[in-house]
């Protein structure tokens, strides 16, 4: 595990979960330094590298209006946040869900069924991905107010925006905070 910049404060416990393809070249070059989302320009807040092993992975980053080192602060901000997993290695749609899935749950989903039902439902989409997610694929979860968590793969939505923020923070606790 390696974390690339500090202020996201997270370990990075997916990527301990992933089989790498062996074939696959490194390029863990650092996220862009903001991203639009809708109408909002957003910050790379921090990132870091998910390793299997020794072998790299992906890169995750989060994006948000004001960067903040307090994993309570970012998980209660009102306005657009983004998490974005630009993978390094081919992985199958299957195994990225079963890391997820094999993840205590996070937060929001332990007191909320059906934000674990959610969670599960895009377990269930990324593990019917034909392809995958192959190196340079980009999965992106989006919080954006009035239209609510949107997750993406290549800028494709895979499946219908949840209303309710917290199934973009059950994602996010997946690597953020005390335990991720």
């Amino acid at each position: 595990m390696l974390i690339r910049h500090a202020p996201i404060a997270a370990a990075l416990a997916l990527g301990c979960a992933l089989t790498p393809a062996l074939a696959a070249q490194e390029d863990d070059a650092p996220p862009a330094a903001a991203v639009h989302l809708g109408s909002q320009r957003l910050l790379l807040n921090g990132y870091g590298v998910g390793f299997r092993f020794f072998f790299k992975v992906y890169t995750i980053g989060l994006y948000l209006q004001e960067p903040s080192s307090d994993p309570q602060r970012i998980l209660q901000a009102r306005g657009p946040r983004r998490l974005a997993i630009s993978m390094l290695r081919e992985v199958s749609g299957e195994e990225f869900a079963q890391a997820i899935e094999s993840l205590p749950p996070a937060g929001a989903t332990s007191h909320n069924p059906g934000v674990q039902v959610e969670l599960q439902q895009l377990c269930q989409a990324i593990a019917r991905l034909p392809d995958g997610l192959n190196k340079g694929s980009l999965l992106t979860v989006d919080w954006l107010p009035g239209t609510g968590t949107v997750i993406e793969l290549n800028h494709r939505r895979l499946g219908r925006p949840s209303a309710d923020i917290a199934l973009f923070n059950a994602v996010l606790n997946l690597w953020l905070g005390e335990r991720p």
